[in-house]
């Protein structure tokens, strides 16, 4: 979609929903990403000045209608609901938007709390929905709230997966002290194990490191 059909979309959204248009543009670009949508465009009326295939999504019409196109459209051809295009209300539009966003689908019940955290001992989270959700990102920190890192969006298919934390001990200075937990995704939650801490020669049980804080799942990286 043309950054004028974004314009024309957030601006119609805009007036609904009083969400700002700069956040709608992020969103709707989202949506046609996750919808797979490659040839957008904006058709100022009802007779059509470019070519369009099927499963495209277009705004057509004096009233700015968004649509997903059901026929192939050729240049001249009349833009007609049930006929060539299917009409989306804004409703279905933010609809749309909504599911292409990132959820948070756990929290740490200390998230909120203040002073340190529990020790994070090896366990699974259990998360039901997480088979709706292609992608998967853990946020983590050390026990104190120290060191939060936000981590990436990771394919959850089959994976294993480690939070890691290392830092230069102050004391010694050459040496990487790490701190590391390995995670393997499931279909219904996340088991941790306990959370290893060392350096090249000895390693030891160390919870205090890589808490779980959030897990949010995605269906777009």
């Amino acid at each position: 979609m043309s950054s004028n059909a974004y314009d024309k979309t957030s601006g119609l959204l805009h007036q609904i929903a009083g969400i700002p248009k700069s956040i709608l543009n992020t969103l709707i670009a989202k949506t046609d990403a996750a919808l797979n949508n490659q040839a957008s465009s904006i058709e100022p009326t009802t007779t059509a000045t470019s070519a369009h295939l099927v499963g495209d999504y277009i705004i057509y019409g004096l009233s700015r209608k968004y649509a997903k196109v059901t026929s192939a459209i050729a240049i001249g051809d009349t833009i007609a609901n049930g006929t060539n295009v299917s009409d989306i209300t804004q409703g279905e539009v933010l609809t749309q938007l909504n599911a292409s966003l990132p959820k948070k689908l756990w929290t740490n019940p200390e998230l909120d709390s203040t002073g340190n955290l529990t020790y994070f001992a090896a366990q699974k989270v259990s998360i039901p929905t997480l088979s709706n959700y292609k992608y998967i990102k853990i946020l983590y920190c050390y026990y104190d709230r120290s060191n939060q890192q936000s981590g990436t969006f990771i394919n959850k298919v089959n994976f294993t997966g480690i939070l890691d934390h290392a830092n230069t001990a102050p004391s010694s200075g050459y040496f990487v002290m790490t701190k590391r937990r390995y995670f393997t995704i499931n279909s219904d939650g996340i088991t941790f194990e306990d959370n290893q801490a060392g350096n090249v020669t000895t390693s030891s049980v160390s919870n205090a490191y890589c808490i779980p804080l959030e897990i949010w799942g995605s269906n777009t990286p």
